[in-house]
């Protein structure tokens, strides 16, 4: 008989709903929602990468400058007079001069003080050795806003274990290390985390390690 709904085989409304609501659930389950923390941490990771490829670029610059293949290890400040990196007592000094020259920093400005005195630490909490933002001399800002600083060995032999950092590598040792670079993309301000707003890098003879 026509225009008769068999109601045996129509959902009823109560039944309906329950399968609206377990599919509502499922497709919630599956979503990955993204906490304002998170969207933030990545935005200060892509700004820490932005910032290593700035002072790579400026690095692969200082050792080349002139046209005359140079290295860590036997440079010239910025007012053209050679200096040793291995030796010299003025050397962060004159680094972070070159370092201004090609990034286009500001004035010079020393503010470790700003940062706390313990150890730097990642993401998990671990303590990166017994590096302290403090550990770094001649601190200047880039034109980005990035504070940048300097850690440089006696010699360019060293081994940095456990130490360096950067936005897309964990934690390894490198050999033949002339020192080490600190970059804060935000300066003291926080979260001051390792491997977020907070990296270190290894400077070898002829660039970044």
């Amino acid at each position: 008989m026509t225009g008769k709904i068999n109601l045996k085989s129509a959902f009823t409304l109560i039944e309906a709903m329950t399968a609206m609501i377990i599919v509502g659930a499922i497709a919630i389950s599956c979503v990955v929602v993204l906490k304002p923390g998170d969207i933030k941490k990545d935005a200060f990771k892509k700004a820490g990468l932005d910032s290593l490829i700035r002072i790579n670029l400026a690095t692969k610059a200082i050792v080349s400058c002139d046209s005359e293949k140079r290295n860590m290890t036997v440079l010239k400040n910025t007012s053209g007079t050679a200096f040793a990196l291995a030796s010299d007592g003025n050397r962060h000094l004159y680094l972070s001069q070159l370092y201004a020259k090609h990034l286009g920093s500001g004035a010079g400005a020393t503010i470790t003080t700003a940062y706390t005195g313990t150890a730097l630490k990642n993401e998990s909490g671990t303590a990166i050795g017994s590096l302290k933002v403090s550990s770094f001399n001649n601190g200047i800002y880039i034109r980005n806003g990035t504070y940048m600083a300097f850690k440089l060995n006696s010699n360019c032999t060293t081994t940095e274990t456990n130490t360096v950092y950067n936005p897309s590598t964990t934690s390894h040792s490198v050999t033949n290390s002339c020192g080490l670079i600190f970059y804060d993309i935000n300066g003291p301000s926080g979260p001051n985390i390792v491997g977020v707003d907070m990296y270190t890098v290894s400077i070898g003879k002829f660039g970044l390690k």
